[in-house]
């Protein structure tokens, strides 16, 4: 990787940090993240305590970004194939937060799909890298980013849900409750396959903890409540035949 990519994605991430950070603390436009998403009661929003999984998203990040800055990883090709694409990453994660805290809904979620796409971009490259991985590549590249896609993609939909009721749209003509079930379908349905096709249990992880989230925070409603919590034992029961499965073909990351 070249000294200028490892630069400017240390740039990124301390950016990101940063824009989170003031987010919150100041906190942006006199609300916090939170509280926005409170303003937009769309059911498929987990509980607030699944949010923490943005500490281990940065933790593992933080690890990445040392990671590539040493130098005898300059020629480490699974860091050669991310390139500056990290950093775009965290252009992106820094300007949804603005677009999220100044309410340019519609805007949001376009980042949210350029850094979804960027992170897609990133995952596939790195599935194309034929090498034996060491131990480091598996636990501060390959780790890190499947747990950063899979967090975004439920994002991607959580942010879709807000722009949409944000216009009006509430689920017609189904209704909200069986909108949220079309798209916890939707969601299952991309988790078993990553989980299936990619064997990449983490990825599948992180949709059991949001899905149970969402299940917790919808308690009132039966049928949102008890399909997430169905959906989140499929998809920890598709993960537990993969380990018991293991072979040399599986990835569990």
């Amino acid at each position: 990787m070249a000294k200028w990519f490892k630069a400017i994605n240390i740039a990124g991430l301390l950016l990101v940090l940063t824009v989170n950070g003031l987010a919150n603390y100041l906190p942006l436009n006199g609300r916090s993240t939170g509280e926005i998403s409170d303003l937009y009661p769309v059911l498929f929003t987990p509980a607030a305590y699944v949010f923490s999984i943005w500490g281990v998203i940065y933790l593992f990040l933080i690890g990445f970004v040392i990671y590539q800055a040493f130098h005898r990883q300059a020629s480490n090709p699974f860091l050669a194939c991310i390139g500056g694409l990290f950093a775009l990453t965290c252009v992106f994660n820094s300007l949804w937060i603005f677009a999220w805290h100044y309410d340019l809904i519609s805007l949001s979620v376009i980042i949210m799909l350029a850094l979804l796409f960027t992170l897609m971009l990133i995952y596939a490259r790195l599935e194309q890298v034929h090498k034996p991985g060491k131990r480091g590549d598996r636990w501060l590249v390959r780790i890190p980013f499947s747990i950063y896609l899979a967090w975004i993609s439920v994002a991607t939909i959580a942010n879709i849900s807000v722009a949409l009721y944000r216009a009006g749209w509430t689920g017609q003509p189904f209704g909200p409750e069986i909108w949220t079930l079309i798209m916890l379908a939707a969601a299952t349905l991309l988790a078993a396959y990553f989980i299936i096709q990619k064997r990449d249990i983490l990825f599948g992880l992180v949709f059991v903890w949001a899905l149970v989230g969402i299940g917790i925070r919808q308690s009132g409603i039966f049928w949102v409540q008890w399909v997430s919590w169905i959906a989140a034992m499929y998809l920890l029961a598709l993960i537990i035949r993969a380990i018991y499965h293991r072979s040399p073909s599986i990835r569990p990351f």
